[in-house]
């Protein structure tokens, strides 16, 4: 969580992911991107693996997107964190990072290849916590079957600003009347 060590106002970002338990196995949900303008206007989404990436847990990530920024690595100090239907924070995981934007460091770094526009682009830190207790514990975790999430960044000296986005995972119900006249049992 949060502390006295994160000095300075942040930037909130809240993300409802509404229909979660109809997301798909290895399935990636990304949220809208949001603009920081105290951290030199830099571009950011989060990703969302809520069957997990490549193990049982859900997991976020925070990712910097393109943007117009003349920065091209942001220090950036940052905690995601699930909520619960009460505000509380029910897991969170505090980081400080050097996040790239891969436009800019390319031009750096030409003969970068591989994984390299991913890595440079990605938190350090991941908030992870086992599907089973997200489940488990859905009336804390899934109230409404939505998933709540927070983003909390940190620049010194800054005003503190919030956005609030929200998911829907589409569902599609097909309902049909057939008439089967008398039916007997045997």
């Amino acid at each position: 969580m949060a502390g006295k060590e994160n000095k300075g106002k942040c930037f909130i970002f809240i993300w409802k992911v509404e229909n979660i338990s109809y997301s798909l196995a290895d399935e990636i949900i990304e949220s809208p991107s949001f603009v920081v303008d105290a951290m030199d206007k830099t571009k950011w989404k989060l990703e969302l693996y809520p069957r997990g990436e490549r193990s049982v847990d859900v997991g976020v990530y925070l990712f910097r997107s393109k943007d117009i920024s003349d920065v091209a690595i942001v220090e950036v100090k940052y905690e995601l964190a699930f909520i619960g239907k009460d505000g509380s924070v029910l897991v969170s995981t505090n980081t400080e990072h050097a996040i790239g934007n891969y436009q800019r460091m390319s031009k750096m770094f030409e003969h970068a290849i591989g994984n390299y526009r991913r890595m440079s682009q990605m938190s350090g830190e991941e908030l992870c916590v086992k599907q089973e207790e997200v489940y488990f514990k859905r009336s804390e975790f899934l109230p409404q079957d939505t998933l709540t999430v927070r983003c909390r960044m940190w620049k010194k000296g800054e005003e503190m600003l919030q956005d609030v986005r929200r998911t829907r995972i589409g569902v599609e119900k097909r309902t049909f009347f057939w008439n089967l006249g008398k039916l007997q049992y045997s």
